[in-house]
């Protein structure tokens, strides 16, 4: 709006000046005569504003850099933490080793401990001076699932075979070993250490039934029928107890049975 008087007022006043020059009239500023503006009476001067000091922005210094990475010094042998004494844990014999790739032994779980050192878990060692076995299978599942810990023997070719179940148990990680065969007159002991999951070991989560089968050679044990024979534990808790061979029975044929009178057994 502003603007549109501006421009009006101009345009009135330019009207006014031609008028005034096509009649003759003198103008209204004498243009050739010098002069000068005066400032009315009263009128305020106008200082110029101070502006306030401009503080500069402070420098913003560029991120530091993340710190390097130093690789893990190599400690020489002598520099290196000592080995904790082997330990059992979990029926599992622990030993503390310098971490590498080994195969023989073979460990069931390996858990670095930091510093080149590592806790490695071995299946249990069958005990030295006791009667020699073979192993021949040992699983989780068998065509044979007994609920309880449980001992069979058999004859086979090669000498006696004896079969230790550990029962059912509710997942994996869990193992029964054989690890000594020992006898005492007509008593057969087999000693077994019972391994559970480790702390920081994965397992699946399934029913299993732990089995160890074990054979005997002829030569290198005598079973007399009425042997009996025992699945215990290291500390001696029985765990599952058969007889092997099994006491034959004296044949007898029955002849004739009565009512009012004894019966009567006639012995071959």
């Amino acid at each position: 709006m502003k603007v549109v008087v501006v421009f009006l007022g101009l345009a009135l006043l330019l009207g006014v000046a031609c008028s005034r020059r096509e009649a003759g009239a003198p103008p209204l500023l004498d243009e050739s005569a010098p002069y000068e503006i005066t400032r009315a009476e009263g009128t305020p001067t106008l200082e110029p504003a101070t502006l306030p000091a401009v503080t500069p922005s402070p420098t913003i210094a560029p991120p530091a850099s993340p710190p390097t990475k130093r690789p893990s010094p190599t400690l020489s042998p002598a520099e290196r933490p000592t080995p904790a004494p082997t330990t059992i844990v979990a029926g599992y014999t622990r030993k503390e080793e310098p971490c590498d790739d080994r195969t023989t032994p073979s460990p069931v779980f390996r858990e670095g401990l930091g510093g080149g050192l590592c806790a490695f878990y071995y299946p249990p060692e069958t005990q030295v001076g006791s009667v020699p076995f073979e192993s021949i299978k040992k699983g989780y599942w068998s065509d044979l699932h007994p609920r309880d810990p449980t001992l069979l023997v058999s004859g086979v070719n090669e000498g006696l075979k004896a079969r230790v179940f550990l029962g059912v148990r509710v997942s994996g990680g869990y193992g029964i070993h054989v690890v000594n065969v020992s006898v005492e007159e007509s008593h057969i002991r087999l000693t077994v250490v019972v391994t559970s999951p480790l702390p920081s070991q994965a397992v699946f989560a399934a029913m299993t039934h732990p089995f160890h089968v074990v054979v005997i050679a002829k030569e290198d044990i005598v079973s007399p029928p009425g042997t009996t024979w025992s699945m215990v534990t290291k500390d001696g808790k029985v765990l599952a107890e058969t007889v092997y061979p099994p006491v034959p029975t004296v044949p007898f044929f029955s002849i004739a049975k009565g009512a009012a009178g004894s019966p009567r057994l006639i012995l071959s």
